[in-house]
């Protein structure tokens, strides 16, 4: 699987978990914000957790999450190419190796959450959940860009280079045909992934 691609996996899994680090504020009965959101849709480049606060004479508070993977073999690439193939995680690897500076990332391959992951889940729900997690991911995405289709299916080619995922589901059809199969009364997956795979259910404010 490209290193793009897994790097992107594991930071949405940081960006959740910290999202709900923060969000955790407003359960004390004395918490001074009232209520919060992920995915602002209105607050520009901090929009990844937002707490607004009980009293409006106080300021809110707002985060953008950023989260690093080492990338390898980025010395003989140009500043450009290390972001096209890496984004940001390829753009400081960059400034790295440039400098002269050791990087190392505190989270396993996707090869070994998956090795782990398989001794609880069969494959064929590992890599489902792993596709459909992409359906709130695709929201998000700028315009112009691929159909939702066109966007799952290039992921679950990556995901069927990993060891472990190489089966079902391997097509759209079969995505769907899997998603109808574990979830009979959830409806399309399209309208149920965020709500099933992905805990900041976009556009969603937290009361």
């Amino acid at each position: 699987m490209g290193e793009q691609s897994a790097a992107r996996l594991a930071g949405d899994d940081y960006q959740h978990l910290y999202s709900w680090f923060e969000l955790l504020q407003l359960l004390p009965p004395d918490s001074p914000y009232s209520y919060g959101f992920v995915e602002h849709p209105n607050a520009g480049s901090a929009d990844d957790v937002t707490l607004h606060p009980q009293d409006q004479r106080r300021a809110a508070r707002y985060v953008q999450v950023k989260f690093h993977v080492e990338t390898p073999n980025v010395d003989n690439k140009t500043r450009n190419e290390a972001i096209q193939d890496g984004g940001d995680p390829g753009l400081v690897s960059y400034l790295a190796a440039r400098d002269n500076v050791k990087v190392k990332s505190m989270d396993p391959t996707l090869t070994d959450e998956v090795a782990q992951l398989r001794n609880r889940f069969p494959s064929e729900q590992l890599k489902t959940f792993y596709i459909l997690r992409q359906v709130p991911e695709y929201d998000r995405l700028p315009a112009p860009k691929l159909s939702l289709d066109q966007y799952l299916e290039t992921w679950i080619d990556d995901l069927s280079k990993v060891s472990g995922l190489s089966g079902p589901p391997n097509s759209i059809s079969e995505l769907r045909s899997t998603f109808a199969k574990h979830f009979p009364d959830k409806g399309p997956y399209r309208e149920a992934a965020a709500t099933l795979v992905d805990p900041a259910c976009y556009g969603y404010g937290f009361q």
